[in-house]
């Protein structure tokens, strides 16, 4: 093989190896926002662990719990970056805040019980809400709705959403309430239960669907229009 030959040998293997690189870092690059929002997933998880133990262990009040969940909203959004879509959602049964960082574009709506709020606040914001005939706040990200289940205890969700190279990563999460075995299994019809321990701010099932409030012991009743599970309690009621 001549000189000339060698040259052109040498320089299309340059070439190509320099492809195979740029190939390979843009298919690093595609892949960034799924591996940072996992990474960061654990990170929230873990930290929201620690916070509720905290708040737990050291009986801090509503008011301090909010203060440092906002903070810690805040700080998360600041690290994740204000180009990308952070919002927090945490509360006690039945108010609920919002805090998060919405960028331009981004559709975002709240749904707690009377019908769809839409966010029209771009950057940094929060916002407040009160739970209406139920225990579960609908968010819509983008036409996509996510469901959070509030109890009695402090509850903290996340969403998060970065886009890389035209794709869109969508991330969320959080921690129910470490206070759910309080009163959820306490033999005490409280909290926003639908019966005994059961329904509405509770996870576990009623044996019924409805209490049937007609003068009559039926649907299971232990007395008239109570007990059995999806009825107050007769002593509670006064029968």
């Amino acid at each position: 093989m001549n000189k000339k030959a060698q040259f052109y040998f040498l320089a299309i293997i340059l070439l190509a190896a320099i492809f195979i690189g740029f190939v390979t870092i843009s298919n690093k690059t595609v892949y960034t926002g799924a591996l940072k929002l996992s990474h960061t997933e654990a990170s929230i998880n873990s930290e929201i662990s620690s916070l509720l133990d905290y708040f737990s262990r050291e009986q801090i009040s509503d008011s301090t719990q909010k203060t440092i969940l906002t903070d810690f909203s805040v700080s998360y959004i600041n690290e994740i970056g204000i180009d990308k879509d952070v919002f927090f959602i945490f509360g006690k049964f039945p108010t609920v805040t919002l805090s998060g960082n919405r960028v331009t574009g981004t559709n975002l709506s709240v749904n707690t019980g009377s019908g769809d709020i839409y966010v029209n606040n771009v950057g940094i914001f929060q916002t407040d809400y009160t739970l209406s005939g139920t225990n579960v706040t609908k968010v819509s990200l983008d036409g996509v709705e996510y469901n959070f289940t509030f109890y009695s205890g402090q509850n903290v969700y996340y969403l998060l959403k970065a886009v890389s190279n035209n794709q869109t990563f969508i991330s969320s999460g959080g921690t129910l309430s470490s206070q759910l075995i309080d009163y959820c299994n306490d033999g005490v019809f409280d909290n926003g239960e639908e019966g005994l321990d059961c329904g509405g701010s509770c996870p576990n099932e009623c044996e019924y669907d409805t209490c049937n409030q007609n003068s009559l012991q039926d649907n299971g009743e232990t007395g008239v229009d109570c007990g059995g599970g999806i009825c107050p309690p007769c002593d509670f009621v006064g029968v």
